[in-house]
């Protein structure tokens, strides 16, 4: 089993999730993310968090996997929450000090971007997690399928989704092995100066570069062997249709995500 968990990673493990077409999980995913920034009560986030813990429950993932998926995101969340705090008028102001001001009113609207990203981050990792690449395709393939009237390539678009989907967690692993092997050199990587750590993890990204351009080329190449030439007559080993279960699912997860808009 992979040691990193990231979006990307899929969890080959038999639940009631895994077993959900990839399709209504995609667009739950939307409404949800939708549902996420038309709310800013701490009620309705507390109550789609919930909501989130019992669909991880039912994923049957570990644990663990609740803190690796939002570990990525804490830079970024840090981040987001100190430009809130210090740039966000407000009427109850704490400090003040040039052009900074901390108040109320920042910190509320810090705190609600920061659940808004971890939630999001959350549900997309569930869809990751149960979802393979080859069915991720196919659904991204069958959703933008109505796009094909305008000649656009849908099935490209698709593929090209998937394979950048897929080599996130491939290239973070090559990335987390040239750091070991680097430290096993007796190499210093660790520095409390940003921009030491970051000089000292430059000579990284040169073999990080060549090693994913070359795992492209390996699989252009067995796209090509394979006599892949686009979605221009291309058919599927696995048809894909929706059960009973799909469309309660749909239905049920519909409606609680619209209770969360109707929470005072």
């Amino acid at each position: 089993m992979a040691s990193t968990s990231v979006i990307g990673t899929y969890y080959p493990v038999q639940s009631f999730v895994h077993k959900i077409d990839a399709r209504i999980k995609i667009l739950l995913i939307v409404f949800s993310t939708v549902v996420l920034f038309l709310t800013d009560n701490f009620f309705a986030f507390l109550y789609l968090f919930l909501f989130y813990l019992v669909v991880f429950f039912l994923s049957n993932l570990p644990a663990s996997w609740i803190y690796k998926a939002m570990r990525p995101v804490f830079t970024i969340l840090f981040i987001a929450f100190f430009f809130q705090i210090l740039f966000t008028p407000g009427a109850d102001i704490y400090v003040k000090w040039s052009i900074f001001t901390i108040s109320k009113q920042g910190i509320i609207l810090g705190l609600t971007v920061v659940i808004r990203i971890l939630l999001l981050v959350g549900f997309a990792s569930i869809l990751s997690y149960t979802s393979t690449p080859i069915e991720l395709t196919d659904a991204i393939e069958s959703l933008l399928s109505p796009l094909k009237i305008l000649r656009l390539p849908v099935s490209e678009f698709a593929l090209v989704m998937t394979i950048a989907l897929r080599f996130v967690p491939q290239i973070l692993t090559e990335a987390q092995d040239l750091v070991k092997a680097q430290k096993a050199r007796g190499a210093t990587l660790e520095h409390r100066n940003i921009f030491k750590r970051g000089k000292a993890l430059l000579p990284l990204f040169i073999p990080l570069f060549v090693s994913t351009y070359r795992n492209a080329e390996d699989l252009g190449k067995a796209m090509e062997s394979r006599a892949y030439h686009g979605g221009k007559g291309r058919t599927h080993y696995k048809e894909r249709k929706l059960m009973n279960r799909d469309y309660l699912v749909f239905a049920g997860t519909t409606v609680i995500l619209v209770i969360a808009l109707l929470i005072p």
